[in-house]
């Protein structure tokens, strides 16, 4: 039979070892896209890539399914296009719109998506931004977010970063859930 001494103790450790595991296993493992790593984009960006990506870097586990995503399946959120196509070309218009041209069979078809540049060198596109905060600012007693987008960087060896960012999830008092945050790097075509 145990003390109660020895039982309090129990208990805070295992209190003490589920908040530390919490805490660890819900800080961000990817790392972050630096200034100097990658060229700036502006309206004058325009390549071709290969539609698969040769690296995938996430702050949860990859999968198998996160390694057949190809950059239409990033750009096409409706998912009504082909994703095995062998590469795709971007170009931006005169309005600042991301045109993604791809080859369907024989013939060339544009997507155009809408965008901001950033100051800070990359192209945002974001597919769904709601979210509800109570109270805002610090919003600990409740709040639920649904944001998909996507931003796009070129790095100094002129291949494509697509850093896919997802977080839906909600939260009660203290308790919720982190975004998704995945960057996909894919090949330019000489």
């Amino acid at each position: 039979m145990t003390s109660p001494l020895l039982s309090t103790l129990l208990h805070y450790k295992t209190l003490f070892l589920f908040l530390y595991l919490s805490l660890a296993c819900s800080c961000e493992t990817i790392s972050r896209i630096k200034k100097s790593d990658v060229n700036r984009i502006s309206d004058k960006f325009e390549g071709a890539y290969n539609n698969k990506p040769y690296l995938i870097r996430s702050n949860i586990l990859v999968t198998r399914r996160d390694s057949l995503t190809t950059a239409m399946d990033l750009f096409d959120t409706s998912n009504t296009l082909r994703p095995d196509l062998d590469f795709i070309q971007i170009k931006f218009n005169s309005k600042g719109q991301l045109n993604l041209w791809y080859k369907d069979t024989s013939v060339f078809r544009p997507i155009t998506l809408n965008g901001k540049f950033s100051k800070k060198g990359y192209y945002e596109i974001y597919f769904k931004k709601e979210q509800l905060e109570i109270p805002p600012v610090v919003h600990f007693l409740f709040s639920t977010h649904d944001i998909q987008r996507i931003r796009i960087y070129e790095t100094k060896s002129d291949d494509l970063i697509i850093y896919n960012y997802n977080y839906i999830s909600g939260n009660f008092l203290f308790v919720g859930d982190g975004p998704s945050k995945m960057q996909f790097f894919f090949h330019r075509i000489k």
